[in-house]
Order: structure tokens, then sequence, then C-alpha cells
């Protein structure tokens, strides 16, 4: 067996404990990539402004594999946005997961125990090294950046 063939069998169980109002996440159906996570907290974030929500879960994930945090595709709906907008649970972590969420509409947005507001998805991560060298090898692309490659959305529109 190669390295990438044990890099992608992952035990498929991530280990959970709630502190008070947490709620175990689940999927929302058979084929949902993340894990719901909720509110364990009631609060009340106004306009403009942040705020950071307990889920009352924390977590042991396999190792080599790493907790993504995205938005609900609803959250937005209710005028709220992940300020970071994608965490990362590390698989040694072992704190309460949070949410950093941000007010993005003209109006107070009232947060309750047990509101789904964010998903875990957990992947694979392949663990390298870091090495230090004096030079890189060159590559047609060199050192372009942000457009380099083209902005055929942008080309390609009628304005």
């Amino acid at each position: 067996m190669n390295d990438d063939q044990i890099f992608f069998k992952l035990p498929d169980i991530v280990k959970v404990c709630l502190e008070p109002c947490g709620t175990v996440p689940r999927k929302a159906t058979t084929g949902s990539a993340g894990y719901d996570l909720s509110s364990a907290e009631r609060v009340t974030i106004e306009p403009g402004k942040c705020a950071m929500i307990s889920t009352g879960v924390r977590v042991a994930l396999p190792c080599s594999s790493v907790g993504l945090i995205f938005e609900r595709s609803s959250l937005h709906r209710h005028g709220l946005s992940l300020a970071n907008k994608v965490g990362v649970i590390d698989s040694d972590y072992r704190g309460v997961i949070s949410l950093l969420l941000e007010n993005i509409s003209d109006d107070p947005v009232d947060i309750s125990v047990g509101d789904r507001l964010a998903q875990m998805i957990v992947m694979p991560v392949k663990q390298t090294m870091i090495r230090e060298v004096t030079s890189l090898d060159e590559t047609k692309r060199g050192d372009g950046g942000f457009g380099s490659t083209g902005t055929s959305y942008l080309e390609n529109s009628e304005t």
C-alpha cells in the first residue's frame, strides 16, 4: 500500500463532547457533505457588528484530518455571514467550536439556542514538510499573480 492509499483511509469516527446547550452535529440528509453546527446560546447581533457564538461542541477529529467550517447556505437570508469566511479546526484542537458571525443587514438579528448556523466538513490533510531552498524551479506562469491567467468573465462581459 502506498502513502496516498494510507492517506485517504481515515477512520470514520469524530468524537464529540457537549457543553451545556450544545447539540450533536448532524447531517441534514444522507447526501449532505457537512455536519450542521448550532448555537448553544441566545445572542442579538446589531447591524454591522460581529459576535462570537459558542456551539457548545468540542470534537476529536481523526489524525491527519481537518474540520472546515462553512456558512450554511441559508445564513445570508437571515442577514448573517461568517466573518472569517472559512474556519479551520485542527485535529489536535479540543476546545469549544465557536463561530464568528457578522450581521450584514440593517436590522438586529436574534440567534436562539439550537439555530443551525454553519456546517463542518471533515477532510483528509496530507502532512507535508517545509524545506528552505535558495531557488525554485521555473514554470511557464512564473510569478504571475492575481489575474495573470486571464479574466475571461470580465473580458467577455458587455458594458
